[in-house]
């Protein structure tokens, strides 16, 4: 079953990546692109592309790691940098190795998930190319596989692997994960979205001159914001679970949170109704925009996760509803269609068609409709996987399906590029 499901990742994703066309590219300001060195041609209808050489930065020296949270190193592209924040790898035995998404040139910091206790490189773990290993007296903390992967259910919760059975539970990675800062001189070789700012002028406009920006959002749990720190710790029975009680000294927000602050960071104010609601579908959506109470500027639509049964013509005219309920609210709201990161790929009888809504139900809205981008996760995350050789655990909060908060900074990043361009933290 493992490897059927891997077969049809795999078939999906050259799909998704085929080239399309070879139309020439314009930037944010309607010139022709240079193209890049090595730079693949577009895919999704030039909304995914590979990433090209990262931007020069400043070091990691002059960013305070001992905070938990910097919206700016926060929302800086991890495929446009040459610092890496907070990058999240977790080990499954003491003798696992863990992947990093570039090789480093420095190891600034290692924490643990809380940025409560540092780490020492040849103490705790060393370093060879991208790989992380853990030394013999570390005080790193790893999961034995036993307690990973069980042997039978436990539960409910549990959900089958041929591993063993994973438990479905929200905070207890996180703390078998550690976060690293760095720097690298790397390339990123993995799929990127593409800024689509033309779609969003009214957004750019308020970023631009200032006013007030009315943002409505439906979705399932990741866009409600599970998964980050900054919803987990609102729980006091999650803060009681950790080590030490609350160890968070300023959660990490959710996407959604990211992509407002970002917003206001701008000299924007930023009305927010968000009426996500976790283990919904694409089918749940009318009754959420029911709940709005505000009338949007900009809305968000993010379903796909609890969708896998749905096949992609009754998404995509799900969607299409959707669209036309928020038109009738706004007929000039300027619309973000996010679809969904791919789940733990050893879940079985997990994915469905999740992988597949991406290019065969969103894409061709974008394409009908005026004022619509989409911001691609399905891509993004599967190249984060296949192309950096990144395990899910490293980058998870339940072991199924929820992202933490290193993958909530790149859903973040994600929608940044699409609404802002490819260089919008510049």
């Amino acid at each position: 079953m493992k490897k059927l499901l891997s077969i049809f990742i795999a078939a999906v994703c050259m799909i998704t990546f085929a080239a399309c066309g070879t139309d020439k590219r314009k930037d944010n300001d309607g010139k022709e692109a240079v193209p890049q060195e090595n730079e693949i041609k577009y895919s999704l209808n030039g909304l995914v592309k590979q990433a090209s050489l990262g931007f020069d930065t400043e070091s990691l020296a002059e960013w305070d790691v001992t905070d938990d949270y910097s919206l700016n190193v926060s929302v800086a592209p991890v495929w446009n940098t040459k610092n890496v924040y907070r990058e999240t790898v977790s080990f499954i035995g003491k003798d696992d190795v863990a992947t990093l998404m570039y090789t480093p040139t420095r190891i600034v910091k290692v924490y643990d998930y809380y940025l409560q206790k540092e780490y020492a490189e040849n103490v705790d773990f060393t370093v060879s190319g991208n790989t992380i290993k853990l030394t013999e007296k570390t005080d790193i903390n790893f999961w034995e596989r036993k307690d990973y992967y069980y042997a039978g259910p436990q539960g409910a919760y549990n959900l089958p692997t041929d591993k063993g059975y994973l438990k479905f539970s929200e905070v207890v990675p996180n703390t078998h994960q550690i976060s690293v800062y760095y720097e690298h001189d790397g390339k990123y070789m993995g799929k990127v979205p593409v800024g689509q700012s033309n779609k969003f002028s009214v957004v750019n406009d308020k970023v631009k001159n200032g006013g007030t920006l009315n943002i409505c959002i439906i979705g399932d749990s990741i866009t409600k914001g599970c998964g980050s720190s900054g919803y987990i710790m609102k729980s006091e029975s999650a803060r009681n679970s950790l080590p030490g009680g609350d160890p968070y000294k300023i959660a990490f927000p959710s996407y959604i949170n990211l992509v407002k602050q970002f917003i206001e960071s701008k000299g924007v104010s930023v009305n927010l109704c968000n009426t996500a609601v976790g283990g919904t579908g694409v089918s749940n959506g009318l009754s959420q925009i029911g709940q709005w109470t505000i009338t949007p500027d900009l809305a968000i639509i993010a379903f796909g996760m609890n969708d896998a049964k749905v096949d992609v013509d009754t998404f995509k005219e799900k969607t299409r509803e959707l669209i036309e309920k928020v038109r009738e609210l706004n007929s000039q709201c300027e619309i973000l269609l996010v679809s969904s990161m791919i789940p733990n790929p050893d879940i079985i009888d997990w994915l469905g068609n999740i992988a597949a809504f991406e290019e065969k139900s969103l894409l061709p809205l974008v394409s009908e409709y005026d004022r619509i981008g989409l911001a691609p996760m399905t891509s993004v995350s599967e190249s984060i996987y296949n192309f950096t050789g990144k395990k899910f655990e490293d980058v998870n909060s339940n072991s199924v399906n929820h992202p933490n908060d290193f993958l909530h900074g790149i859903y973040a990043q994600t929608a940044l590029t699409v609404i802002f361009g490819e260089r919008y933290n510049k």
